[in-house]
């Protein structure tokens, strides 16, 4: 007999009961629903595995912990390791640019690894990829195409070597043929950071020992100039190697140059870039890492840390930010705009006299905790009633104390809300000091609406340093944020189906439908609950269906706004089943016995306690006159049955002639 159990963090949350098989021989793996095809999954999935045996405690446990390490997430502790935990290595690094430029390495012996004897590399919290310095190493498609005369090229790393006085390759584009170019770690003791091409790996060296967990940067200008930047520190020996950039080489991970030259250690973040970084850029990439893989950049050169304020301690993902080291240059050394960040991000106008960025140093960078993509009325006060649930921590750098004009803006689609922003009247740009403070509205601030997007035009003056911003709204009915629902569920209760939905928050919400169907594909409406409009409190709804269909059917919510947009809820299955019994009367009986409610059956039979059948009639109407005067006193049992469901009813008779 199999017992079926589950388990949450190492700990199991469910009482085993028996299970005679699991019927599942021949069916597909479902991902996100049932096998009935109407259940589905309303969340997140990130990984699923499957077993072809029954996991061990312990192999369980291993389990979840390995899943809490690597997706840095709460679990269990660490117990005993299962017998012979394995090791696992990396046999493609995606690349995440759309270029399809993946790093690959068929041969076993080639591979690097992510998992040690069961434990997963890590550095500063996230996970690292480790080369063993004698053969592991990854190639990709060359980058020619974007190392070119007129934009230069980029490499730039995260990672540490074991600091041995050899040279040690980190990243290069090419090996055998010149040119190439990369980072390395130096043959002199003690192995320093360098960068260079076939002019010398050696002629820009940094600082730094290359066993030092370090973001590096190298930049080949077109100019013919490099540079190597280690945690945001130039080079104490720079050079200026006259190179082509055109090579049909592969581009290498953890092995360069002309000899075997392995790298012997980890490596994080490895990025290509399609032209040489402007100082403004790579203090922004410099800011990002920085920040995410908790590194110890030279502060004067990175814009963006959360030290001073104790509750922005986690809002270290997803930093962006704008930013400019040379005003007056031409083109000016400058980024004026960003992607958004999980919904957010900024804009500035380039003239220098009115906007934002009127001085070499002057940086607006933001960085968010783990996004959630809700709305919440915590925190609020009038005339807010309704914000987004993430908020962005804000770090300006404001050299000359100069304010001038920014946008920061909210982009609806990216934030997953699947309407488009309403009148700009109705919209706030919110701010508060600590994640426990109330958020109020930023003076100052003017709001405009662009497709999907709320920008909101302010002055930088306004812009509280190193506090927490988001967007609000005073009348969601015309500057809508989505309506929460929390949960929907429809039951048998007796002889009728019971409806009953949540919903944390309502904006411009009209009313509700109740939708039936019995197929699930084609769906009839059945009831209409009116809506609350625009609601900050949780509402609870329930609703009835008194005409219940036989067997299984399905009910659906849509939720219609007065602007006649709409949405629809989960699907919930029903199976009903009617309350009303056969009756069979009386019961001991001379002989003749009255049968009611037969509706649904077609077949009766009656059979002695051997087993024998003694008695067959077919079942036409919903009553019957059942006469068995010819049969013997005696126990029998008779049994109505469905012949096409196969649903059955059987009872015990006695006929009792005294």
């Amino acid at each position: 007999m199999l017992l079926p159990t589950a388990s949450l963090n190492g700990t199991s949350i469910l009482a085993g009961g028996a299970a005679g098989t699991f019927a599942d021989a021949g069916r597909p793996l479902n991902i996100g629903k049932r096998n009935d095809g109407v259940t589905g999954l309303n969340g997140w999935i990130q990984e699923v595995v499957t077993f072809s045996t029954v996991a061990s405690a312990t192999d369980i446990r291993y389990l979840q912990w390995t899943q809490s390490v690597y997706y840095n997430i709460s679990g269990p502790v660490l117990g005993t390791l299962p017998a012979g935990a394995q090791s696992g290595s990396v046999t493609i690094w995606y690349d995440q640019s759309g270029n399809a430029k993946n790093a690959t390495a068929a041969a076993v012996a080639n591979q690097p690894r992510i998992i040690t004897a069961g434990v997963i590399s890590r550095r500063n919290s996230w996970p690292v990829i480790i080369f063993d310095g004698a053969s592991d190493y990854l190639t990709a498609a060359t980058t020619n195409n974007a190392f070119n005369t007129t934009n230069g090229g980029t490499i730039n790393g995260i990672g540490s070597n074991n600091g041995a006085a050899s040279w040690q390759c980190m990243a290069q584009q090419g090996r055998n043929a010149s040119p190439w170019w990369g980072i390395w770690g130096s043959s002199a003791a003690p192995a320093k950071w360098t960068g260079g091409n076939d002019s010398g790996p050696g002629n820009l060296s940094s600082s730094v020992n290359s066993n030092s967990y370090c973001a590096v940067t190298y930049i080949q200008n077109a100019a013919a100039v490099s540079s190597v930047i280690v945690n945001g520190v130039t080079p104490g020996v720079t050079g200026n190697p006259s190179i082509t950039h055109a090579n049909a080489q592969l581009f290498y991970i953890g092995y360069g140059a002309t000899g075997s030259e392995y790298w012997n250690g980890s490596i994080s973040e490895l990025n290509v870039f399609a032209l040489n970084l402007n100082d403004t850029r790579r203090i922004l990439l410099q800011s990002n890492q920085n920040a995410y893989h908790a590194l110890s950049h030279a502060a004067a050169n990175i814009k963006y840390t959360t030290s001073a304020v104790a509750s922005a301690a986690t809002y270290t993902r997803y930093v962006l930010g704008i930013g400019s080291q040379t005003t007056a240059s031409s083109p000016q050394d400058s980024v004026c705009e960003t992607r958004q960040s999980a919904g957010m991000g900024f804009t500035v106008s380039t003239n220098v006299a009115t906007a934002f960025l009127k001085n070499n140093g002057d940086y607006m960078c933001a960085g968010m905790s783990c996004p959630t993509f809700s709305t919440s009325n915590t925190f609020t006060t009038a005339p807010i009633q309704l914000r987004w649930q993430n908020d962005w921590f804000i770090d300006k750098t404001d050299v000359g104390v100069a304010g001038g004009t920014v946008s920061i803006y909210f982009d609806f689609g990216d934030y997953n809300i699947g309407t488009s922003p309403g009148a700009a009247s109705g919209y706030s740009l919110l701010n508060r000091p600590t994640t426990a403070s109330n958020f109020t509205v930023v003076a100052g601030a003017t709001a405009n609406v662009v497709g999907d997007r709320v920008y909101f035009t302010v002055d930088a003056n306004n812009i509280v340093d190193n506090s927490f911003f988001t967007i609000g709204s005073t009348y969601p009915p015309n500057s809508p944020l989505p309506v929460e629902l929390v949960n929907f569920k429809a039951e048998a209760c007796d002889k009728d189906v019971c409806l009953d939905w949540k919903t944390a928050s309502e904006l411009n919400n009209d009313y509700f439908s109740i939708e039936r169907s019995v197929d699930a594909e084609s769906w009839t409406e059945i009831k209409k609950v009116k809506g609350a409009g625009t609601s900050q409190r949780t509402l609870n709804y329930s609703a009835m269906d008194y005409e219940p269909l036989p067997g299984i059917s399905y009910y659906r919510l849509k939720q219609t706004d007065f602007d006649k947009n709409f949405k629809y809820s989960k699907i919930e299955a029903v199976e009903f089943k009617n309350t009303l019994e056969v009756g069979i009367y009386p019961n001991p009986s001379s002989g003749v016995f009255n049968i009611s409610n037969c509706k649904g059956y077609d077949k009766l039979t009656i059979t002695d306690m051997l087993g024998r059948k003694v008695y067959t009639a077919d079942v036409e109407k919903d009553f019957m006159l059942l006469e068995l005067n010819t049969l013997e006193a005696g126990s029998y049992f008779i049994t109505l049955n469905n012949s096409v469901s196969n649903k059955k009813f059987t009872s015990k008779i006695i006929i009792d002639k005294k």
